[in-house]
């Protein structure tokens, strides 16, 4: 069977669009298993080196960011992601895998990329944090995507960028389970 070599993604709208291409029915896709698990552990790992990026040293080294798990103190920031607590590994794959999905939703509907779907993939990736992040979140990060300054409208699209690079150049004719040709991206 050919269940358990390929995952049917599901693409998720908005909840709070309201526009009527929320009732748009979009199929679904198929999409080898591995691959799809593959970049969406790629992209969080990107994702990660990009928030220690700031935080680079003349040495090599990154500028130390002491956080405890269970008693122990781990530098997350000089550590790669795949040596991260899984506490902190989550939240990159978290924003990984809505990025990740509505950036292959949104190729594969679109058979190509636009700025337009950068901001809508910006304002998804916003929301999905909003739901996560709601209790601690400061004030100024919990507006609709609309009223955030430009330099947080920045971080979500940051985050759709990176997806949209990572399937350019590592997965574009490799990611696809089915006959039909690959989307441009």
């Amino acid at each position: 069977t050919l269940l358990p070599k390929v995952l049917k993604l599901k693409y998720h709208k908005n909840p709070n669009d309201t526009g009527t291409d929320s009732k748009k029915k979009v199929a679904p896709i198929w999409l080898k298993k591995n691959c799809f698990q593959n970049y969406k552990v790629a992209v969080a790992a990107v994702l990660h080196d990009e928030w220690r990026k700031p935080r680079l040293l003349p040495d090599g080294t990154y500028n130390p960011r002491p956080k405890e798990v269970e008693g122990k103190i781990y530098d997350i920031a000089n550590l790669p992601f795949r040596d991260l607590p899984p506490k902190f590994q989550l939240e990159n794959m978290l924003a990984s895998d809505n990025a990740c999905c509505f950036v292959l939703m949104s190729t594969y509907e679109h058979r190509g990329w636009t700025p337009e779907q950068l901001e809508e993939g910006a304002m998804y990736q916003h929301d999905a944090w909003m739901q996560r992040n709601g209790s601690w979140a400061p004030p100024e990060q919990m507006l609709p995507y609309a009223e955030l300054t430009e330099e947080e409208k920045e971080k979500d699209r940051a985050i759709v960028v990176v997806a949209v690079d990572y399937l350019r150049r590592h997965f574009n004719n490799k990611i696809w389970a089915t006959d039909r040709a690959p989307p441009r991206i």
